[in-house]
């Protein structure tokens, strides 16, 4: 049985990870945005139904938990370790387990298999 800060490690991980590739989705090529010597980031396209939109300083950015505040989690402009990092430290035990099991329950719809839950 792994111990709960090996557990906890492996769920940052997964975090970076969906950060990551929800970071290269939505923003220009690393190479791309080094070579621009434009003082500001390039805006990806901000788009939400269920949660409200932040601006700050021209930029907008999705206000995922509703508090109003922008969060580190929550800015784009961040790497996504440093995102990940600080989405990791508000989630709650109960959260971080949840993380592990998301993709790995069964389910009883029609697939009904690992991996459809």
């Amino acid at each position: 049985m792994r111990s709960i800060p090996r557990r906890l490690a492996l769920i940052q991980r997964i975090v970076v990870a969906i950060l990551l590739a929800s970071t290269v989705a939505l923003t220009p090529s690393l190479a791309h945005a080094q070579g621009a010597k434009a003082s500001r980031p390039k805006q990806p396209l901000v788009v939400s139904r269920s949660s409200n939109i932040i601006e700050q300083q021209g930029l907008r950015f999705k206000d995922l938990n509703r508090n109003g505040i922008l969060d580190p989690y929550e800015d784009w402009r961040l790497p996504p370790p440093a995102r990940a990092k600080d989405l990791v430290s508000r989630m709650t035990l109960e959260d971080k387990a949840g993380m592990m099991m998301h993709g790995t329950a069964r389910s009883s719809g029609p697939i009904g298999g690992i991996g459809f839950g």
